[in-house]
């Protein structure tokens, strides 16, 4: 058995004193640490003059993010922007999560653009965008549109996998893996609605809205026919079959007719991956809402593989949930 003696202890003490004294006279920047960071996950905080909010250099940037978001049903800007004059960039507002501040003149000879995190709170980005006179500014805006939403974007979505990291299911994610040979980071609050050869449904319930998950295999053999007709009609195949809807009769498909889903491709953990994002809808009953699917294709197994993240709430603010709940599907992994 270890003994302790009087004097380690007494010293042990003393060190640990010392050092809550000094940490205590210490200020939160000299111990480089960073205060929480504030403000909604879908805003930008705008750091200019009210005239130049009013004028080219604020329609600029209206131009790239109050567009209307295509992948929601309800009408929704891609972020909302909030506006300050620089004198009031201090205090609660400098720890705001998403930051732009435009900078014209200051030695700045062509158009730029920066990111900076972490400056004034944690998790946070700042994004610098300067230039030497307002056409060169207003260009540099227009020219990276897709860059400058994709910044925030990101952002954000890191925010929920770093969180993910630590607050997932990890029963669920095992279960998948050993039965679906495919897994994600199931958030917390969702538990298995159905669970059978080649699907299975996550489901989160509250009172006035649901959530869910879906994970399904199809077109065996059929790797070359890649192609967002293909996706939609393999999709509408296996939610027919899976997912009824609240009458007879009735059962989810995508909506096609009014608003056309749209496909993109990333690499998701080193592996080529599918976009569909879109709306659904029930045949023969009045619910909808947006989704996004998530599509691999299992080389082991030689056909494809799906997890799709899909949203009811009738009373909007699609884009938020949507953004959080595509997060997870960041981390799908399809298993050997």
């Amino acid at each position: 058995m270890i003994k302790f003696s009087k004097i380690s202890i007494t010293t042990a003490l003393g060190l640990i004193a010392a050092l809550f004294f000094f940490s205590c006279n210490q200020s939160r920047e000299e111990l480089n640490i960073k205060e929480a960071a504030t403000g909604n996950p879908g805003e930008i905080l705008v750091v200019m003059s009210n005239a130049n909010w009013k004028g080219e250099m604020g329609q600029a940037l209206r131009d790239v993010y109050h567009q209307d978001l295509y992948t929601v049903p309800q009408e929704e800007m891609i972020f909302d922007l909030v506006q300050i004059e620089k004198g009031e960039f201090k205090n609660l507002n400098r720890r705001n999560r998403h930051i732009i501040i435009p900078e014209i003149g200051k030695g700045a000879e062509y158009g730029e653009i920066k990111k900076a995190k972490d400056v004034y709170s944690e998790p946070q980005i700042i994004v610098y965008i300067k230039a030497p006179d307002m056409p060169i500014f207003v260009k540099t805006v227009k020219e990276n549109k897709k860059t400058l939403i994709e910044m925030f974007l990101k952002a954000h979505r890191d925010r929920i996998m770093n969180y993910l990291k630590d607050y997932h299911v990890e029963a669920y994610r095992e279960r998948l893996e050993k039965e679906h040979h495919v897994s994600f980071a199931v958030p917390k609050n969702y538990s298995f609605d159905e669970n059978r050869e080649n699907f299975a449904w996550l489901a989160y319930e509250t009172q006035k809205a649901s959530h869910g998950y879906l994970v399904y295999r199809f077109g065996q053999g059929q790797r070359d026919s890649a192609d967002l007709d293909y996706f939609v009609r393999k999709r509408n195949e296996v939610l027919k079959k899976n997912v009824p809807g609240p009458r007879e009769g009735s059962y989810m498909t995508t909506e096609t007719k009014y608003h056309y889903p749209i496909l993109s491709k990333k690499l998701i953990n080193n592996e080529k991956t599918w976009i569909m994002e879109g709306l659904w809808k029930v045949e023969h009953d009045f619910m909808g809402g947006p989704f996004a699917a998530f599509i691999q294709y299992d080389d082991a197994r030689d056909e494809f593989v799906c997890i799709e993240a899909f949203s009811y709430d009738p009373r909007g603010d699609n884009r938020d949930q949507m953004r959080k709940m595509k997060a997870a599907l960041y981390t799908m992994k399809v298993m050997d």
